[in-house]
């Protein structure tokens, strides 16, 4: 499987795997080339070469797969990639883009108009579309649903079906019926749609059934659905809200308890059946690769207030916790992986010393 980070505006999809990886994997990871990497040596390349020879070499690198490969990276490590099972991602870009931009200033600047209409654009995508078709068995791509030009590649022109995932409220309905609409307006029934409602509560009530209601007629309206499909899978594809949702971004059947009775997980479970078309079982996770994850994703900083909170309330315990809390905090600014607040080090030294008496 490949995940595809096409979230420009808002990149973080690698962070939901973050467990995965060891730690130095991780980071090196959120430095490899991706899509926009990708599309902004297009542009250079076909501005600065023009016809001929040299431009015909550069593109054979895309239409025969090479350049993707070289960015491609995998998600699991050795404990857990075997030949019956890839996943793999293609981020969204790197921190440096054509090696002179940052990484925000090349997003606000790049042109996907002209990308299309002057430096053949189409080319690249039709490439990527290919080279992932053929390697991959199943193709995620993580985009906002939207018509803007970014989110209208992902919705029109390289998907065989979308997921259309929204919350009810007026908002988030309108804006997916209109989405929808624009799809089938422009490619019919070339891909296929599917409507996934998100973090479903309150089951039962005056309020669940007016937004389902507002849902049902925006979706058959604006959005091309019959009232009949909209039924089945407002009841079928629907996400629950769940308790105890970790803060950060994880992955279910990593954090429960028991996936195999962990209604999120079940949830997911269902959805990819539905959207595939094929039968999924949940795996089976060593306990042992489970915990190393589990262990990867504990907590790296904490609020000055939670430190004094802490050391007032239980000092064995503080004084394994603020341990911990300095080791990360080292390791974030030996990695330049984040820039820590002149408050919250302050306070973390300050801890350090009291306990220490």
């Amino acid at each position: 499987a490949l995940v595809v980070g096409w979230d420009l505006e808002a990149p973080g999809l690698s962070y939901y795997f973050r467990g995965l990886l060891d730690p130095t994997d991780w980071r090196a990871l959120k430095k490899t080339p991706g899509i926009l990497d990708v599309a902004w040596d297009w542009v250079t390349k076909v501005r600065e070469t023009g016809d001929g020879r040299d431009l015909n070499e550069y593109i054979s690198r895309y239409i025969n797969g090479y350049a993707f490969d070289e960015m491609v990276r995998p998600l699991l490590d050795d404990h857990m990639q075997n030949e019956s099972f890839t996943l793999d991602i293609l981020g969204a870009g790197s921190d440096r883009i054509g090696g002179k931009h940052s990484y925000e200033d090349a997003v606000s600047i790049f042109s996907w108009p002209d990308f299309f209409a002057k430096d053949a654009g189409g080319v690249l995508l039709q490439a990527l579309r290919d080279w992932a078709r053929g390697r991959y068995d199943i193709i995620l791509i993580d985009s906002r649903t939207g018509l803007a030009d970014v989110a209208g590649i992902c919705t029109m022109q390289l998907p065989d079906t979308v997921a259309l995932c929204f919350i009810l409220n007026r908002q988030n309905m309108e804006g997916v019926a209109r989405v929808a609409g624009a799809i089938r307006a422009k490619r019919a029934e070339e891909v296929k749609l599917h409507i996934v409602p998100m973090r479903l509560a309150r089951e039962g009530t005056s309020e669940e059934a007016d937004a389902l209601s507002r849902a049902r007629r925006e979706l058959t309206m604006h959005g091309g659905f019959s009232g009949d499909t909209v039924d089945e899978e407002l009841r079928l594809l629907g996400v629950k809200a769940a308790a105890g949702i970790p803060f950060y971004e994880a992955i279910a059947p990593i954090m429960a308890t028991d996936p195999r009775t962990d209604p999120l997980s079940l949830n997911y479970l269902g959805l990819a059946t539905h959207l595939l078309g094929h039968s999924f079982v949940m795996p089976d996770l060593s306990a042992e690769w489970t915990e190393r994850v589990r262990s990867r994703l504990k907590p790296s900083h904490a609020t000055p207030d939670y430190l004094l909170q802490l050391k007032a309330s239980d000092p064995e315990r503080a004084f394994f916790e603020i341990s911990r809390l300095v080791e990360n905090a080292l390791d974030a600014q030996l990695e330049h992986d984040s820039d820590l607040d002149d408050d919250y080090v302050e306070t973390l030294v300050r801890s350090t010393f009291t306990l220490g008496d």
